[in-house]
Protein backbone atom coordinates (compact mmCIF):
# COMPACT_ATOMS: atom_id res chain seq x y z
CA UNK A 1 0.00 0.00 0.00
CA UNK A 2 1.29 3.43 -0.90
CA UNK A 3 0.61 6.20 1.59
CA UNK A 4 1.37 9.88 1.14
CA UNK A 5 1.25 12.46 3.91
CA UNK A 6 1.32 12.24 7.67
CA UNK A 7 -1.58 10.93 9.70
CA UNK A 8 -1.74 12.84 12.96
CA UNK A 9 -4.07 12.73 15.94
CA UNK A 10 -4.42 14.04 19.46
CA UNK A 11 -2.66 12.47 22.40
CA UNK A 12 -4.91 10.38 24.66
CA UNK A 13 -5.76 11.49 28.14
CA UNK A 14 -3.47 8.87 29.63
CA UNK A 15 -0.50 10.69 28.11
CA UNK A 16 -0.52 13.05 31.06
CA UNK A 17 0.84 10.15 33.12
CA UNK A 18 3.76 9.40 30.76
CA UNK A 19 7.16 9.59 32.37
CA UNK A 20 10.57 9.82 30.74
CA UNK A 21 12.98 6.99 31.37
CA UNK A 22 16.64 7.36 32.34
CA UNK A 23 19.45 7.43 29.82
CA UNK A 24 20.70 4.10 31.18
CA UNK A 25 19.29 1.66 33.72
CA UNK A 26 16.01 -0.15 34.27
CA UNK A 27 12.61 1.52 34.51
CA UNK A 28 9.45 -0.37 35.48
CA UNK A 29 6.08 1.34 35.03
CA UNK A 30 2.71 0.01 36.21
CA UNK A 31 -0.55 1.78 35.42
CA UNK A 32 -4.06 1.12 36.73
CA UNK A 33 -7.26 2.71 35.43
CA UNK A 34 -10.93 2.05 36.22
CA UNK A 35 -13.48 3.62 33.91
CA UNK A 36 -17.27 3.56 34.11
CA UNK A 37 -19.11 4.41 30.87
CA UNK A 38 -22.79 4.63 30.00
CA UNK A 39 -23.66 4.95 26.28
CA UNK A 40 -27.12 5.20 24.71
CA UNK A 41 -26.13 3.74 21.29
CA UNK A 42 -22.78 1.98 21.45
CA UNK A 43 -23.32 -0.02 18.25
CA UNK A 44 -24.41 3.06 16.21
CA UNK A 45 -27.79 1.53 15.35
CA UNK A 46 -30.53 3.41 13.53
CA UNK A 47 -32.99 2.33 16.24
CA UNK A 48 -30.90 1.63 19.36
CA UNK A 49 -32.14 -1.15 21.61
CA UNK A 50 -31.08 0.59 24.80
CA UNK A 51 -28.17 1.84 26.88
CA UNK A 52 -24.85 0.03 27.33
CA UNK A 53 -22.94 0.09 30.62
CA UNK A 54 -19.24 -0.73 30.68
CA UNK A 55 -16.83 -0.97 33.59
CA UNK A 56 -13.27 -1.31 32.29
CA UNK A 57 -10.33 -2.03 34.58
CA UNK A 58 -7.17 -1.49 32.55
CA UNK A 59 -3.77 -2.69 33.72
CA UNK A 60 -0.60 -1.58 31.93
CA UNK A 61 2.91 -2.85 32.54
CA UNK A 62 6.16 -1.69 30.99
CA UNK A 63 9.84 -2.39 31.51
CA UNK A 64 12.74 -0.62 29.79
CA UNK A 65 16.37 -1.65 30.17
CA UNK A 66 18.98 0.61 28.56
CA UNK A 67 22.74 0.10 28.55
CA UNK A 68 25.41 1.88 26.48
CA UNK A 69 25.23 -0.81 23.76
CA UNK A 70 21.70 -2.21 23.89
CA UNK A 71 18.08 -1.45 24.77
CA UNK A 72 15.15 -3.70 25.64
CA UNK A 73 11.51 -2.82 26.23
CA UNK A 74 8.39 -4.84 27.01
CA UNK A 75 4.91 -3.34 27.22
CA UNK A 76 1.65 -5.10 28.03
CA UNK A 77 -1.96 -3.91 28.35
CA UNK A 78 -5.08 -5.83 29.34
CA UNK A 79 -8.68 -4.98 30.22
CA UNK A 80 -10.99 -6.73 32.68
CA UNK A 81 -14.39 -5.64 31.36
CA UNK A 82 -17.87 -5.85 32.83
CA UNK A 83 -20.45 -5.20 30.15
CA UNK A 84 -24.21 -4.85 30.38
CA UNK A 85 -25.53 -4.75 26.80
CA UNK A 86 -29.16 -4.18 25.80
CA UNK A 87 -31.12 -7.40 25.21
CA UNK A 88 -28.19 -9.45 26.55
CA UNK A 89 -27.09 -10.82 29.88
CA UNK A 90 -24.29 -9.15 31.80
CA UNK A 91 -20.82 -10.50 31.18
CA UNK A 92 -17.31 -10.22 32.58
CA UNK A 93 -14.41 -10.83 30.23
CA UNK A 94 -10.68 -10.26 29.75
CA UNK A 95 -10.39 -8.19 26.55
CA UNK A 96 -8.02 -6.20 24.36
CA UNK A 97 -4.65 -7.76 25.28
CA UNK A 98 -1.76 -5.88 23.70
CA UNK A 99 1.84 -7.05 24.16
CA UNK A 100 4.85 -5.56 22.36
CA UNK A 101 8.57 -6.28 22.57
CA UNK A 102 11.52 -4.32 21.18
CA UNK A 103 15.25 -5.03 21.29
CA UNK A 104 18.25 -3.23 19.79
CA UNK A 105 21.98 -3.84 20.09
CA UNK A 106 24.74 -1.62 18.71
CA UNK A 107 28.18 -3.12 18.16
CA UNK A 108 31.42 -1.66 16.86
CA UNK A 109 30.87 -3.13 13.38
CA UNK A 110 27.24 -4.32 13.34
CA UNK A 111 23.79 -3.64 14.79
CA UNK A 112 20.71 -5.76 15.36
CA UNK A 113 17.11 -4.79 16.06
CA UNK A 114 13.94 -6.79 16.47
CA UNK A 115 10.35 -6.17 17.45
CA UNK A 116 7.21 -8.22 17.95
CA UNK A 117 3.62 -7.40 18.81
CA UNK A 118 0.30 -9.12 19.29
CA UNK A 119 -2.96 -7.40 20.12
CA UNK A 120 -6.59 -8.42 20.05
CA UNK A 121 -9.45 -5.93 20.20
CA UNK A 122 -13.23 -6.03 20.35
CA UNK A 123 -14.36 -4.10 17.28
CA UNK A 124 -17.52 -2.71 18.84
CA UNK A 125 -15.44 -1.22 21.68
CA UNK A 126 -12.67 0.17 19.43
CA UNK A 127 -12.35 3.93 19.02
CA UNK A 128 -12.61 4.63 15.25
CA UNK A 129 -10.59 7.82 15.75
CA UNK A 130 -7.63 5.98 17.22
CA UNK A 131 -4.14 6.55 15.86
CA UNK A 132 -4.00 5.17 12.32
CA UNK A 133 -0.40 4.66 11.23
CA UNK A 134 -1.15 2.88 7.94
CA UNK A 135 -4.60 3.97 6.70
CA UNK A 136 -6.94 1.39 5.19
CA UNK A 137 -10.40 1.68 3.68
CA UNK A 138 -11.87 -0.41 6.53
CA UNK A 139 -10.62 1.78 9.39
CA UNK A 140 -14.03 3.37 9.97
CA UNK A 141 -16.11 0.23 9.36
CA UNK A 142 -18.14 -0.69 12.45
CA UNK A 143 -18.79 -4.36 13.15
CA UNK A 144 -19.02 -6.86 15.98
CA UNK A 145 -16.44 -9.55 16.61
CA UNK A 146 -12.72 -9.31 17.22
CA UNK A 147 -9.60 -8.42 15.28
CA UNK A 148 -6.18 -9.84 16.08
CA UNK A 149 -2.97 -8.27 14.77
CA UNK A 150 0.36 -10.10 14.95
CA UNK A 151 3.74 -8.92 13.70
CA UNK A 152 7.40 -9.76 14.12
CA UNK A 153 10.48 -8.39 12.37
CA UNK A 154 14.29 -8.39 12.52
CA UNK A 155 16.98 -6.20 10.95
CA UNK A 156 20.71 -7.00 10.87
CA UNK A 157 23.14 -4.32 9.73
CA UNK A 158 26.66 -5.64 8.99
CA UNK A 159 29.96 -3.76 8.69
CA UNK A 160 28.49 -0.43 9.75
CA UNK A 161 31.94 1.18 10.02
CA UNK A 162 33.46 -0.09 6.79
CA UNK A 163 33.24 1.06 3.18
CA UNK A 164 30.91 -1.79 2.26
CA UNK A 165 27.89 -2.76 4.36
CA UNK A 166 24.98 -5.13 4.18
CA UNK A 167 21.51 -4.80 5.72
CA UNK A 168 19.18 -7.81 5.98
CA UNK A 169 15.56 -7.39 7.04
CA UNK A 170 12.75 -9.94 7.41
CA UNK A 171 9.23 -9.65 8.80
CA UNK A 172 5.85 -11.29 9.19
CA UNK A 173 2.44 -9.79 9.92
CA UNK A 174 -1.10 -11.18 10.03
CA UNK A 175 -4.65 -9.94 10.64
CA UNK A 176 -7.39 -12.32 11.75
CA UNK A 177 -11.09 -11.55 12.29
CA UNK A 178 -13.66 -13.62 14.14
CA UNK A 179 -17.45 -13.28 14.51
CA UNK A 180 -17.64 -10.40 11.99
CA UNK A 181 -20.31 -9.95 9.30
CA UNK A 182 -18.89 -7.28 6.95
CA UNK A 183 -17.30 -8.87 3.85
CA UNK A 184 -14.66 -6.12 3.80
CA UNK A 185 -13.13 -7.58 6.97
CA UNK A 186 -11.13 -10.66 6.00
CA UNK A 187 -8.01 -12.45 7.24
CA UNK A 188 -4.68 -11.70 5.59
CA UNK A 189 -1.00 -12.52 6.02
CA UNK A 190 2.15 -10.80 4.75
CA UNK A 191 5.74 -12.05 4.71
CA UNK A 192 8.59 -9.80 3.60
CA UNK A 193 12.35 -9.93 3.18
CA UNK A 194 14.91 -7.49 1.81
CA UNK A 195 18.66 -7.17 1.42
CA UNK A 196 20.43 -3.87 0.89
CA UNK A 197 24.08 -3.48 -0.12
CA UNK A 198 25.63 -0.17 0.95
CA UNK A 199 28.72 1.37 -0.59
CA UNK A 200 30.22 4.32 1.29
CA UNK A 201 32.09 6.11 -1.44
CA UNK A 202 33.27 8.89 0.88
CA UNK A 203 32.41 10.61 4.12
CA UNK A 204 29.50 12.38 2.41
CA UNK A 205 28.31 9.95 -0.31
CA UNK A 206 26.66 6.58 0.22
CA UNK A 207 25.24 4.38 -2.54
CA UNK A 208 22.84 1.47 -2.06
CA UNK A 209 21.38 -1.42 -4.01
CA UNK A 210 18.21 -3.04 -2.64
CA UNK A 211 16.19 -6.12 -3.47
CA UNK A 212 12.93 -6.83 -1.68
CA UNK A 213 10.34 -9.60 -1.80
CA UNK A 214 6.85 -9.55 -0.28
CA UNK A 215 4.20 -12.28 -0.27
CA UNK A 216 0.58 -11.45 0.58
CA UNK A 217 -2.29 -13.93 0.99
CA UNK A 218 -5.88 -13.10 1.87
CA UNK A 219 -9.02 -15.04 2.76
CA UNK A 220 -11.20 -12.67 0.74
CA UNK A 221 -13.88 -13.73 -1.75
CA UNK A 222 -11.25 -14.27 -4.45
CA UNK A 223 -8.69 -16.03 -2.21
CA UNK A 224 -6.02 -13.59 -3.41
CA UNK A 225 -2.30 -14.29 -3.45
CA UNK A 226 0.19 -11.59 -4.42
CA UNK A 227 3.97 -11.48 -4.79
CA UNK A 228 5.85 -8.18 -5.11
CA UNK A 229 9.49 -7.94 -6.21
CA UNK A 230 11.21 -4.58 -5.71
CA UNK A 231 14.65 -3.66 -7.02
CA UNK A 232 16.17 -0.21 -6.60
CA UNK A 233 19.44 1.69 -6.63
CA UNK A 234 19.92 4.91 -4.69
CA UNK A 235 22.42 7.46 -3.40
CA UNK A 236 22.57 9.85 -0.45
CA UNK A 237 24.81 12.90 -0.73
CA UNK A 238 25.49 15.19 2.23
CA UNK A 239 26.25 18.34 0.28
CA UNK A 240 27.32 20.19 3.43
CA UNK A 241 26.38 20.06 7.14
CA UNK A 242 22.89 21.49 6.45
CA UNK A 243 21.97 20.25 2.96
CA UNK A 244 21.33 16.63 1.93
CA UNK A 245 20.25 15.10 -1.38
CA UNK A 246 18.69 11.65 -1.74
CA UNK A 247 17.78 9.94 -5.02
CA UNK A 248 16.50 6.48 -5.87
CA UNK A 249 15.15 4.68 -8.92
CA UNK A 250 13.79 1.17 -9.11
CA UNK A 251 11.39 -1.35 -10.55
CA UNK A 252 8.39 -3.07 -8.97
CA UNK A 253 6.90 -6.30 -10.35
CA UNK A 254 3.55 -7.35 -8.85
CA UNK A 255 2.03 -10.74 -9.69
CA UNK A 256 -1.51 -11.41 -8.43
CA UNK A 257 -3.31 -14.75 -8.46
CA UNK A 258 -7.05 -14.98 -7.78
CA UNK A 259 -7.44 -18.47 -6.40
CA UNK A 260 -11.20 -18.61 -6.89
CA UNK A 261 -10.91 -18.20 -10.66
CA UNK A 262 -7.27 -19.03 -11.40
CA UNK A 263 -6.76 -15.61 -13.02
CA UNK A 264 -3.14 -14.38 -12.94
CA UNK A 265 -2.18 -10.76 -13.64
CA UNK A 266 1.22 -9.08 -13.58
CA UNK A 267 2.35 -5.45 -13.62
CA UNK A 268 5.83 -3.96 -14.04
CA UNK A 269 6.24 -0.30 -13.05
CA UNK A 270 9.05 2.15 -12.45
CA UNK A 271 9.41 3.54 -8.94
CA UNK A 272 11.69 6.17 -7.48
CA UNK A 273 12.17 9.28 -5.41
CA UNK A 274 14.16 12.49 -5.38
CA UNK A 275 14.41 14.67 -2.30
CA UNK A 276 16.43 17.50 -0.84
CA UNK A 277 16.52 18.39 2.87
CA UNK A 278 17.70 21.54 4.63
CA UNK A 279 18.53 21.44 8.36
CA UNK A 280 17.82 24.50 10.51
CA UNK A 281 18.65 25.17 14.14
CA UNK A 282 14.99 24.71 15.08
CA UNK A 283 13.92 22.07 12.56
CA UNK A 284 14.16 21.11 8.91
CA UNK A 285 12.59 21.61 5.48
CA UNK A 286 12.38 19.18 2.57
CA UNK A 287 11.07 18.91 -0.97
CA UNK A 288 10.38 15.36 -2.11
CA UNK A 289 9.05 13.73 -5.27
CA UNK A 290 8.24 10.02 -5.17
CA UNK A 291 6.55 7.45 -7.36
CA UNK A 292 5.20 4.21 -5.92
CA UNK A 293 3.49 1.20 -7.46
CA UNK A 294 0.39 -0.79 -6.52
CA UNK A 295 -1.78 -3.40 -8.21
CA UNK A 296 -3.90 -0.67 -9.77
CA UNK A 297 -0.97 1.38 -11.16
CA UNK A 298 1.51 4.05 -10.09
CA UNK A 299 1.05 7.06 -7.85
CA UNK A 300 3.28 10.16 -8.14
CA UNK A 301 3.47 12.75 -5.37
CA UNK A 302 5.32 16.02 -4.82
CA UNK A 303 5.36 17.53 -1.33
CA UNK A 304 7.02 20.36 0.58
CA UNK A 305 7.40 19.99 4.33
CA UNK A 306 8.70 22.11 7.20
CA UNK A 307 9.19 21.39 10.87
CA UNK A 308 9.81 23.93 13.63
CA UNK A 309 10.36 23.14 17.29
CA UNK A 310 11.22 25.10 20.42
CA UNK A 311 11.14 24.03 24.09
CA UNK A 312 7.49 25.15 24.38
CA UNK A 313 6.07 24.92 20.85
CA UNK A 314 6.09 22.52 17.92
CA UNK A 315 4.89 23.03 14.36
CA UNK A 316 5.01 20.63 11.40
CA UNK A 317 3.31 20.94 8.06
CA UNK A 318 3.47 19.49 4.57
CA UNK A 319 1.63 20.39 1.39
CA UNK A 320 1.71 18.93 -2.08
CA UNK A 321 -0.11 17.15 -4.87
CA UNK A 322 -0.57 13.53 -5.86
CA UNK A 323 -1.67 11.82 -9.06
CA UNK A 324 -2.84 8.22 -8.89
CA UNK A 325 -4.03 5.44 -11.19
CA UNK A 326 -7.32 7.26 -11.81
CA UNK A 327 -5.34 10.12 -13.46
CA UNK A 328 -6.83 12.77 -11.16
CA UNK A 329 -4.59 15.26 -9.35
CA UNK A 330 -5.44 15.84 -5.69
CA UNK A 331 -4.17 17.96 -2.83
CA UNK A 332 -2.27 16.25 -0.02
CA UNK A 333 -1.00 17.75 3.19
CA UNK A 334 -0.66 17.56 6.93
CA UNK A 335 -0.42 19.87 9.91
CA UNK A 336 0.53 19.35 13.53
CA UNK A 337 0.85 22.25 15.93
CA UNK A 338 1.32 22.14 19.70
CA UNK A 339 1.53 25.24 21.88
CA UNK A 340 2.04 25.71 25.60
CA UNK A 341 -0.23 28.50 26.79
CA UNK A 342 0.28 30.45 30.05
CA UNK A 343 -2.29 28.26 31.79
CA UNK A 344 -2.82 25.30 29.48
CA UNK A 345 -2.07 23.60 26.16
CA UNK A 346 -3.43 23.75 22.61
CA UNK A 347 -2.86 21.19 19.86
CA UNK A 348 -4.29 20.99 16.35
CA UNK A 349 -3.83 18.49 13.54
CA UNK A 350 -4.98 17.86 9.99
CA UNK A 351 -4.01 15.42 7.28
CA UNK A 352 -5.20 14.28 3.88
CA UNK A 353 -3.56 11.28 2.21
CA UNK A 354 -4.24 8.88 -0.65
CA UNK A 355 -3.48 5.19 -0.86
CA UNK A 356 -4.38 1.94 -2.60
CA UNK A 357 -5.90 -0.80 -0.47
CA UNK A 358 -4.84 -4.43 -0.56
CA UNK A 359 -7.74 -5.22 -2.92
CA UNK A 360 -6.74 -2.47 -5.37
CA UNK A 361 -9.16 0.31 -4.42
CA UNK A 362 -7.84 3.90 -4.37
CA UNK A 363 -9.14 5.82 -1.38
CA UNK A 364 -8.71 9.12 0.44
CA UNK A 365 -8.23 9.51 4.20
CA UNK A 366 -8.96 12.86 5.84
CA UNK A 367 -8.42 13.50 9.55
CA UNK A 368 -8.60 16.61 11.74
CA UNK A 369 -8.33 17.19 15.45
CA UNK A 370 -8.30 19.93 18.07
CA UNK A 371 -7.35 19.47 21.71
CA UNK A 372 -7.44 22.25 24.31
CA UNK A 373 -6.85 22.18 28.05
CA UNK A 374 -6.73 24.95 30.62
CA UNK A 375 -5.75 24.88 34.29
CA UNK A 376 -8.59 25.70 36.67
CA UNK A 377 -6.39 25.36 39.74
CA UNK A 378 -3.12 23.74 40.72
CA UNK A 379 -4.85 20.34 40.85
CA UNK A 380 -7.60 20.54 38.21
CA UNK A 381 -8.05 21.32 34.55
CA UNK A 382 -10.75 21.48 31.87
CA UNK A 383 -10.23 19.82 28.51
CA UNK A 384 -12.02 19.94 25.18
CA UNK A 385 -11.30 17.58 22.30
CA UNK A 386 -12.76 17.48 18.78
CA UNK A 387 -11.89 14.81 16.21
CA UNK A 388 -13.03 14.12 12.66
CA UNK A 389 -12.15 11.37 10.19
CA UNK A 390 -13.38 10.37 6.73
CA UNK A 391 -12.53 7.63 4.26
CA UNK A 392 -13.84 8.14 0.73
CA UNK A 393 -13.34 6.88 -2.81
CA UNK A 394 -10.53 8.19 -4.99
CA UNK A 395 -10.85 5.85 -7.94
CA UNK A 396 -13.63 3.85 -9.58
CA UNK A 397 -16.35 4.60 -7.00
CA UNK A 398 -16.13 1.27 -5.15
CA UNK A 399 -15.31 2.77 -1.74
CA UNK A 400 -18.17 3.67 0.60
CA UNK A 401 -17.74 7.12 2.11
CA UNK A 402 -17.79 6.99 5.90
CA UNK A 403 -17.45 9.98 8.22
CA UNK A 404 -17.11 10.04 11.98
CA UNK A 405 -16.94 12.94 14.42
CA UNK A 406 -16.71 13.29 18.18
CA UNK A 407 -16.56 16.05 20.78
CA UNK A 408 -15.33 15.45 24.31
CA UNK A 409 -15.49 18.02 27.12
CA UNK A 410 -13.94 16.68 30.33
CA UNK A 411 -12.82 17.68 33.80
CA UNK A 412 -9.62 16.34 35.35
CA UNK A 413 -8.82 16.47 39.05
CA UNK A 414 -5.64 15.39 40.80
CA UNK A 415 -6.85 13.47 43.86
CA UNK A 416 -3.30 12.95 45.16
CA UNK A 417 0.15 13.37 43.56
CA UNK A 418 -0.31 9.81 42.22
CA UNK A 419 -4.07 9.48 41.63
CA UNK A 420 -6.05 11.31 38.95
CA UNK A 421 -9.76 11.43 38.17
CA UNK A 422 -11.44 12.42 34.90
CA UNK A 423 -15.14 12.85 34.19
CA UNK A 424 -16.85 14.02 31.03
CA UNK A 425 -19.21 13.57 28.12
CA UNK A 426 -18.64 12.31 24.57
CA UNK A 427 -20.90 12.89 21.60
CA UNK A 428 -20.15 10.74 18.54
CA UNK A 429 -21.69 10.92 15.08
CA UNK A 430 -21.22 8.50 12.21
CA UNK A 431 -22.45 9.06 8.65
CA UNK A 432 -22.09 6.26 6.09
CA UNK A 433 -23.42 6.19 2.52
CA UNK A 434 -25.00 2.76 3.01
CA UNK A 435 -25.82 2.59 6.72
CA UNK A 436 -26.93 6.24 7.05
CA UNK A 437 -26.39 8.69 9.90
CA UNK A 438 -26.32 7.62 13.55
CA UNK A 439 -25.00 9.11 16.80
CA UNK A 440 -24.40 8.26 20.43
CA UNK A 441 -24.10 10.02 23.78
CA UNK A 442 -21.79 8.82 26.53
CA UNK A 443 -20.92 9.91 30.05
CA UNK A 444 -17.81 8.54 31.76
CA UNK A 445 -15.87 8.61 35.00
CA UNK A 446 -12.34 7.24 35.29
CA UNK A 447 -9.72 7.01 38.02
CA UNK A 448 -6.12 6.17 37.21
CA UNK A 449 -2.69 5.90 38.73
CA UNK A 450 0.81 5.19 37.45
CA UNK A 451 3.75 3.77 39.42
CA UNK A 452 7.30 4.12 38.14
CA UNK A 453 10.45 2.56 39.56
CA UNK A 454 13.99 3.20 38.38
CA UNK A 455 17.02 1.05 39.12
Amino acid sequence: MATTGLVLTMLPATAMFAQDGPETGVTVTIGVESSLRVNDNYAFEISPAGATTLLDNTLTFGIVNITPIQSFSLNAVGVARFQNLPNASSDVSLDDPDVSLQYRREGAFASFSGDARINREQLNFTDPLRIIEDPDETDLVIDNGTRENRSIGFTLDLNTAGPFGLEISVGHSAIEYSDTTDARLFDSETNRASITAKLRLSQVIEGRLRFGLKDYTASDAGMTERRTKDTSVGITYSINPVWELDAEIGDSIIATTVGATGLVTESDDTTGSLGVTRIFRTGSASLVFDQTASISGTRSSLSLSRSYETPSNMFMFSIGATRGPSDSTDLIGSLLAEYQLPSGDLAASFSQSFATSTVGNDFRTTKAGLNYSTDLSSTSKFGLGLNYARTSDAGDGSIEQIETFDIKPSYFFELTPDWGMEAGYIFRERNAEIAGKTNSNEIFLSIRRSFSYQY
